[in-house]
C-alpha cells in the first residue's frame, strides 16, 4: 500500500530540493516514487500548482489530490475536517477518489501559509527515517497519509445492494395490480438500467487498477535492475505486494459483476 506524502516548505527553492532529494531516494531503492507535485500558495493566498504530476496512470491519484487541495485551501481549510463519503461533491469526491481524507488536507492546508511550498508525492517505503530525515535537513515539514483506494469496495457494495432491489421488484411486479404494475416495472427498469451501470463502473476500474499496478510494478524493476543485493530483495517483496493486492481487488470485483448476471438471468 502507498503513502501521500507532502513536506511543506518556506521557499519554492526548498520544495525543488526536496523533489531532488525524493529522486536520489529512489535511485537508491529507499522509497519508491511513483509522482510527484509542488503547489504554492503566493502572496495573494492563492494557491497554484507549480509543477504537476505526470499524465497517466501512475500520476492520475496525485492528479486528484493535489486538485483537491488547490480548490480545498481556496477556502475555510478546517470545513473539510469530517467529511464523508454521502455528503462529496467536486473536490470531496477528488479526494476521496484519490485515496485520502479531508482531515489530512486540513491539516496540510493549516501549514501552507502565504509565500510557502509543498511537494506532494505517491510513495512507497519500509521505513519512514530516509525520508524524513533528507526532507528536514531542507527546511522540510513532513505529513503522511496512507492510500486507502475504496472505490472498488464501493463498487462491489453497489451492485450487491442494486442486485437486492431488482430482485425484490421482480418480486412485487409478479404480485401487483394491474394499476401498479406499470409503475413497478419503471422502477425496476430503472433499477436494472443502474446495475448496467454499475457493470460499466466496475469494468473500467477494473482496467484503472491493473494500469496503475503495472505502471507501478514498472517503476520498481527498473529500480531492481541498479539495486544491491539488500535493496533488491526489499524491493521484490514490494512489487509481489503490489501483484497480491491486485490479484485480491481484481477477483473481488470480478465476483460483483457475476451478480449482474445472476440479476439479469434471475438466478
Amino acid at each position: 500500500m502507498s503513502k501521500f506524502v507532502v513536506a511543506v516548505f518556506d521557499t519554492e527553492e526548498g520544495a525543488y530540493k526536496g523533489s531532488q532529494a525524493l529522486k536520489d531516494l529512489h535511485r537508491d531503492g529507499d522509497v519508491s516514487l511513483y509522482a510527484e507535485a509542488i503547489i504554492e500558495k503566493n502572496n495573494d493566498g492563492k494557491v497554484a500548482v507549480k509543477s504537476a504530476a505526470d499524465e497517466g496512470p501512475l500520476g492520475a491519484a496525485l492528479g486528484l489530490l493535489t486538485g483537491s487541495m488547490v480548490g480545498a485551501f481556496a477556502g475555510p481549510v478546517g470545513l473539510l475536517a469530517g467529511a464523508s463519503v454521502g455528503t462529496l461533491s467536486g473536490l470531496w469526491y477528488d479526494m476521496w477518489n484519490a485515496g485520502v481524507d479531508g482531515d489530512f488536507v486540513s491539516r496540510v492546508g493549516e501549514k501552507l501559509e502565504v509565500g510557502k511550498c509543498a511537494l506532494v508525492a505517491e510513495v512507497n517505503e519500509d521505513w519512514q527515517t530516509p525520508l524524513d530525515s533528507r526532507m528536514k535537513d531542507l527546511g522540510g515539514q513532513v505529513y503522511r497519509r496512507w492510500r486507502i483506494d475504496v472505490e472498488d469496495e464501493q463498487i462491489e457494495r453497489d451492485i450487491a445492494a442494486t442486485k437486492r432491489e431488482v430482485a425484490e421488484l421482480k418480486d412485487e411486479w409478479k404480485e401487483a395490480t394491474d394499476e401498479t404494475k406499470a409503475s413497478v416495472k419503471a422502477k425496476l427498469d430503472a433499477a436494472q438500467d443502474s446495475l448496467s451501470s454499475l457493470g460499466d463502473k466496475a469494468t473500467r476500474k477494473l482496467s484503472d487498477m491493473k494500469a496503475e499496478t503495472e505502471a507501478k510494478i514498472g517503476a520498481i524493476e527498473d529500480q531492481i535492475k541498479t539495486a544491491s543485493a539488500e535493496r533488491k530483495g526489499k524491493l521484490e517483496a514490494r512489487r509481489d505486494a503490489l501483484n497480491e493486492d491486485l490479484a485480491k481487488r481484481s477477483e473481488k470485483l470480478k465476483q460483483a459483476g457475476q451478480l449482474i448476471g445472476e440479476a439479469v438471468t434471475g438466478s
